[in-house]
């Protein structure tokens, strides 16, 4: 699955994971919290989502742009496991 796509993991009739695949694909662990991922009910074409520039790209420069301004330790968020607060101010909406 190295050369795969996520797309190819969506039934694009039902807009459903393809449940067997994955479980048949990943490790328990990994093809439970894939499933558990909401899938958007209308298909799109994928976009940018950075918003530590205007362009959309991401660069390890923007980003501790972004990390910098948070007034906090950058390496705080290295080990961490709830991201929630940082993911949402560096994803658009």
């Amino acid at each position: 699955m190295s050369d795969s796509k996520v797309a190819e993991l969506i039934n694009t009739n039902s807009r459903l994971w393809k449940k067997e695949l994955i479980e048949s694909t990943f490790p328990k662990e990994v093809a439970d919290r894939i499933l558990r991922i909401p899938l958007a009910v209308d298909p799109h074409d994928d976009f940018l989502a950075w918003s530590g520039e205007p362009s959309g790209e991401y660069t390890v420069h923007s980003a501790y742009k972004l990390l910098q301004s948070l007034n906090e330790d950058p390496r705080a968020y290295a080990l961490q496991t709830n991201y929630k607060g940082f993911y949402k101010k560096t994803m658009a909406t």
